[in-house]
């Protein structure tokens, strides 16, 4: 809803396989009349188009590839076959599962990204994914914004990073907290 409230002409696609969350969001949709701007997908964004499940953990849920006690069953799809080589202004992402391996995927590079948001948690098979993270950003020429970090109700390290396409570092100088521009 925040993108949908901040962008008011824009299309939305929204990947969510947790069966809670998918709710709510349709019923947000719903509620706010944008059936016609926002497209919600009742799956995960992957790499491939597959079978895995969902660790419920809260806003620490994660994609896992084998079953465990608990987990939830879903379904993920290949991002890049979804969504094809159309332009994509703004791309936000939650780094806690498959979306880690998306981003490190060598298509990644191929997307017309204009400005992508990043939200990491670190986990235990990337306890520094923050440096990971911003090291292949910055190896797709990105330029940086760190958005804060801290620590979520469930004691994991996780924090924010916005990579723009072709900003110079003096541009960078003029982003708030945000990561939106600031007027001087």
């Amino acid at each position: 809803m925040y993108w949908a409230e901040q962008f008011p002409v824009a299309h939305i696609e929204a990947f969510e396989p947790h069966p809670e969350h998918l709710s709510l969001l349709a019923q947000n949709v719903q509620i706010n009349n944008l059936e016609k701007r926002v497209t919600v997908r009742p799956v995960a964004a992957g790499v491939e188009t597959d079978s895995a499940y969902l660790v419920d953990a809260g806003s620490s849920s994660r994609v896992i590839r084998q079953n465990r006690h608990g987990a939830i069953p879903i379904q993920t799809i290949d991002f890049f076959e979804a969504t094809g080589t159309e332009p994509i202004d703004l791309l936000k992402l939650d780094c806690e599962g498959s979306e880690y391996a998306l981003l490190m995927d060598s298509r990644f590079k191929e997307l017309k990204v204009e400005t992508l948001v990043v939200e990491w948690d670190a986990t235990p098979e990337h306890p520094h994914a923050d440096d990971e993270i911003a090291g292949r950003l910055r190896h797709l020429e990105r330029s940086l914004y760190f958005g804060g970090s801290g620590k979520t109700p469930y004691g994991i390290r996780a924090g924010i990073i916005w990579a723009y396409k072709g900003l110079s570092p003096t541009e960078m100088d003029y982003m708030d907290s945000s990561g939106c521009a600031r007027s001087t």
